[in-house]
């Protein structure tokens, strides 16, 4: 169940930026749909963080699947993301 409500608030979050926001831009798009998420989550701290703190968890989610392995993809910026996990996450997050 934790996990559920968990991965459910990320995929909301990173849905909805795409959709409203990055989808937006012109110009061509390839992307790891993903991004560096699956390696995150086999990162040990990720298993605790999301029994000790989900909305902790959810947000470093969110940051991991916008990320590659040269940081930030598509020109965004911790800041940015912040701002999507603000602005579509309370929603999201509710049931975490």
């Amino acid at each position: 169940e934790e996990v559920t409500t968990a991965f459910q608030a990320a995929s909301h979050i990173v849905a909805q930026a795409r959709l409203e926001v990055l989808d937006g831009v012109e110009g061509i798009k390839l992307r790891q749909v993903e991004g560096s998420a699956r390696d995150w989550l086999h990162d040990p701290a990720a298993a605790s963080m999301l029994r000790e703190e989900p909305r902790r968890f959810v947000a470093a989610l969110v940051h991991a699947t916008f990320q590659d392995a040269h940081g930030y993809v598509e020109g965004l910026s911790t800041i940015e993301v912040d701002a999507f996990i603000a602005s579509f996450g309370d929603s999201a997050e509710s049931s975490c």
